[in-house]
């Protein structure tokens, strides 16, 4: 997950801590989008699983919805996005 500035650049991350953020979206499709980002941004709906791999237990986070799941590593910026936003 990123976040973009003008012109389709990427925002630096250190300019966000410890500020509150806007998330602009248009369409018809906002309150899809207002309702994702509250359900992916609530750690209520972040589990840790684990599995073997290659012979070693991994750890990583998934969120279930309606049987089907976001995991690996697009949960983790996720996750990651939430505790950084936490911090702030």
């Amino acid at each position: 997950m990123g976040v973009r500035g003008p012109l389709g650049n990427n925002y630096p991350w250190e300019k966000l801590q410890g500020k509150n953020i806007l998330i602009v979206g248009g369409g018809f499709a906002f309150t899809t989008l207002r309702s994702s980002i509250i359900f992916l941004l609530d750690p209520a709906n972040h589990e840790l699983h684990q599995r073997e791999w290659r012979g070693r237990m991994r750890t990583y986070y998934a969120m279930p919805y309606e049987g089907h799941y976001i995991w690996g590593a697009t949960a983790g910026m996720i996750r990651n996005f939430h505790e950084r936003m936490q911090a702030g």
